[in-house]
């Protein structure tokens, strides 16, 4: 899958577990409504344990990017897509991007990049938890993988695809 063009300011790097400031940016400039599709909760605030969480990286098992754009003297987290490993060849993917910045292409490369990165290290098939209401999410996921299956999945939506070799 091809990496979309992003805006000129924009680059997107591999996460480190020491980012805990990108995350917090993103987190900050992410709306409630954002912050509940992307989570499936009403989340306030990233408690300790999530940022952990978040923060876990291997790079293999679990890789993450971070999409930044440079404002002034100042570089600024805007989007982070994640995977981790979730079974024998699979992972689960979720990306998510700061309101300022949707439909500019950010969630699109950060798909491309991490599903990249995933397929890189061996994992075959993807998987997505999507609230139903949450038509971006879909749009970009079947705009990234067209031959995905998309059911529901209790209160939400399952999407699985094979990545692309």
């Amino acid at each position: 899958m091809p990496a979309p063009a992003l805006p000129a300011a924009v680059s997107i790097r591999p996460m480190s577990s020491s980012d805990a400031a990108a995350i917090d940016q993103l987190f900050a400039a992410m709306s409630p409504q954002n912050r509940y599709r992307r989570f499936h909760a009403a989340v306030r605030t990233i408690s300790a344990a999530m940022r952990r969480v978040l923060l876990d990286v291997d790079g293999l098992q679990r890789a993450a990017f971070v999409a930044e754009v440079v404002e002034g003297n100042e570089v600024r987290a805007i989007g982070i897509g994640r995977y981790a490993a979730t079974g024998a060849g699979q992972v689960d993917i979720a990306v998510a991007v700061a309101d300022d910045f949707h439909r500019h292409g950010v969630g699109a490369a950060l798909m491309a990049r991490t599903a990249s990165a995933a397929r890189a290290a061996g994992f075959r098939t993807l998987e997505a938890d999507v609230l139903p209401e949450n038509t971006g999410a879909i749009r970009l996921l079947r705009a990234a993988f067209p031959t995905a299956t998309l059911r529901r999945d209790g209160t939400g939506l399952r999407m699985v695809a094979g990545l692309p070799a």
